[in-house]
């Protein structure tokens, strides 16, 4: 039992290890740039952030320890060529079966390398995430803001991929950005695209086809039938050239959405204690209030993706002291579009600066 027990740690170990040399290789190739001489002690200075980056990823308590005398970084190569970055470390773990056996650790090696050069063929694909949460403090005590912190980032990568603007890029480099919350917007590159359907039929009633403003539903099986047919809407594996993505919008139930409306200031018992006698809700678009909030008090029988529509919920609950806001057949549907693989950088940094915590 004791020696199953050690060969599990052990592999514990060297998967950890070498999950943390990995992101410690990356991080160690770009770091280079900080450091041009790469001698004295500005080698000593990249190696010592390397390991950092090695034992942020490594607790020191876990299974073992990382013997820093084992940890070495090289750098071979000329950036005009290639430059290559070699990292390597031991960890030590004990063994518990060490009365049965005639050691008392095993040492764990791990190694990993990467190039670095400065002309690529790279094509990049930055998902940017613009949900709502992205709005607060990236450090959650003031400050800049998580979304600040992603157009800073994401325009920092197009220039060291793209040039500052100084002297031509060289390679031929290419980024796309694809800004997301619960939807993606496809409009910009949609039109010309063959893995792009149709709208879904689900209810239709007040849904405009050419009103659609570009965001898509993947496509998915509806218990085992296509997605128009009643059900549960299941994730599905598919190939694009086989299952075509469809127009999203946002509707009512076919049987329609009921509305309630509570008293000024509470959601409490809203369904049972109502200020005016619900409404029923058939088609797009449709007025409740602005703080209006699908089943926050939990709809019995919930149908969340289920059924013939892309809505929320039967049940919309919604005070009688706010004022109204109009929902349309495009409510929840991102403004962001997809930016298609680019090298100008005027257009990637002005859809970056673009970018908002919203949905």
């Amino acid at each position: 039992m004791l020696c199953g027990l050690d060969l599990m740690r052990v592999h514990l170990m060297a998967a950890r290890l070498q999950n943390a040399l990995a992101v410690a290789t990356l991080s160690a190739s770009v770091n280079l740039t900080l450091y041009p001489t790469l001698q004295g002690s500005d080698f000593d200075a990249w190696k010592a952030n390397a390991y950092n980056y090695l034992m942020s990823n490594v607790p020191d308590d876990y299974v073992g320890g990382v013997d820093p005398k084992g940890f070495q970084a090289t750098v071979t190569g000329s950036l005009g060529t290639g430059q290559t970055v070699s990292v390597q470390v031991n960890a030590n773990v004990p063994i518990w079966s060490a009365g049965l056996l005639p050691i008392l650790t095993d040492t764990v090696t791990a190694s990993n390398s990467a190039v670095c050069r400065n002309e690529t063929n790279l094509e990049l694909v930055m998902a940017l995430d613009n949900t709502g949460s992205m709005g607060s403090s990236a450090t959650g005590n003031g400050g800049a803001s998580k979304i600040q912190g992603l157009r800073d980032a994401a325009s920092t990568l197009v220039t060291l991929m793209l040039g500052d603007g100084s002297t031509p890029p060289a390679g031929n480099a290419v980024i796309g950005l694809v800004p997301f919350t619960s939807t993606v917007n496809v409009k910009s590159i949609a039109s010309s695209s063959n893995w792009f359907g149709t709208m879904p039929s689900y209810n239709m009633n007040g849904v405009v086809e050419s009103a659609w403003s570009g965001c898509t539903v993947e496509p998915r099986l509806t218990n085992g039938k296509p997605d128009e047919q009643n059900g549960v809407l299941d994730i599905q594996t598919y190939k694009p050239s086989d299952k075509l993505f469809k127009k999203y919008y946002y509707n009512a139930p076919p049987s329609g959405m009921q509305v309630q409306t509570c008293p000024s200031g509470s959601w409490q018992n809203c369904a049972s204690n109502l200020s005016e006698p619900a409404t029923t809700i058939n088609s797009v678009p449709f007025k409740i209030t602005s703080n209006g909030k699908p089943n926050p008090n939990g709809e019995p029988g919930n149908i969340y993706a289920q059924g013939q529509y892309s809505g929320l919920t039967r049940v919309w609950v919604q005070r009688s002291d706010d004022n109204n806001s109009t929902y349309t057949q495009n409510n929840n549907c991102i403004s962001q579009k997809v930016v298609f693989l680019s090298s100008d950088q005027s257009v990637l940094n002005t859809a970056i600066k673009a970018l908002r915590s919203k949905g």
